[in-house]
């Protein structure tokens, strides 16, 4: 049996991960930090990655005693890519050196999955479909947990700008050119991102980043419904006209079957009966 290579690929970066937390200077504090893998994420329809992604949580109170290339942006922004030298990595090692630790201090971890704009509804989703690699205090548990409950009202903000955005962007694919959809690569690319975000956020409350939301929409009831205009795209953008064709005239029926998907909950509201003037109203 050939192994799985997106599961061979957590498992360097696992080794990574372990390696770096032996060294300084987490050792000292790693029965306070929490160590996650998020990114291949754990679902079986991901396929390895150029760069695996962990992310370390630390608490507050540790961050002064850290080098200043860690404590400064973590005390000013939250959180810090650390670098990670190949020195580090022993000629005995099997861990993957293109793996990248993005340092978080907790409590800027915790209020980013407590969001719900586009990268707090990627972080939800990505804590909830990670795994734990050191977790001494039980942490990933309790963020998970807290990833999938949205706010009162979070719902609604998380689908408004979606639904919104999917609706004015079909119809700028719908008057598109079948002769000329090539050129059309942000139209395309709005339209597919904004309806397989919505597809997500519909049925789990977030959506993945950018690389895994196609295989993660087509896991969804809407994203099944849309798989085969979401197929078209890619020929469409290389210049296949039958392809753009299918495309443009799948618009309607697209709109229709977001539209569908959203409506038993927000009917009422204003931006549902009338996303085109929504769009042109001015922010608060």
């Amino acid at each position: 049996m050939t192994a799985d290579p997106a599961a061979a690929q957590r498992e360097q970066a696992r080794d990574w991960g372990r390696t770096r937390l032996a060294a300084s200077p987490w050792a000292s504090v790693e029965h306070r930090l929490t160590l996650l893998l998020v990114d291949p994420p754990t679902d079986e329809w991901a396929s390895p990655v150029p760069l695996c992604a962990l992310w370390l949580a630390v608490d507050g109170p540790e961050v002064p005693a850290l080098p200043s290339e860690l404590r400064e942006p973590l005390l000013r922004d939250g959180s810090v890519h650390e670098p990670t030298p190949a020195d580090v990595l022993g000629a005995e090692s099997t861990a993957s050196p293109s793996t990248r630790i993005s340092v978080f201090r907790l409590d800027r971890l915790e209020g980013l999955i407590a969001g719900v704009g586009v990268r707090s509804l990627e972080a939800r989703w990505s804590v909830r479909h990670g795994t734990a690699i050191h977790d001494p205090l039980r942490r990933h548990e309790a963020m998970s947990g807290a990833a999938a409950r949205l706010p009162e009202g979070g719902m609604e903000r998380a689908v408004r700008p979606l639904f919104v955005q999917a609706c004015l962007t079909l119809a700028a694919v719908q008057a598109l050119d079948p002769a000329r959809a090539a050129g059309a690569v942000v139209a395309l690319g709005e339209a597919a991102a904004a309806v397989t975000r919505l597809a997500c956020v519909i049925e789990e409350g977030s959506h993945p980043p950018a690389q895994w939301l196609l295989p993660a929409a087509r896991t969804t009831e809407l994203g099944a419904r849309l798989a085969s205009w979401l197929d078209d795209i890619g020929p469409a953008l290389g210049g296949e006209q039958p392809a753009a064709a299918r495309v443009i005239d799948g618009c309607a029926g697209i709109r229709r079957a977001v539209e569908a998907a959203v409506r038993p909950e927000f009917s009422r509201a204003a931006w549902f009966q009338s996303p085109d003037t929504w769009a042109l109203r001015p922010p608060r």
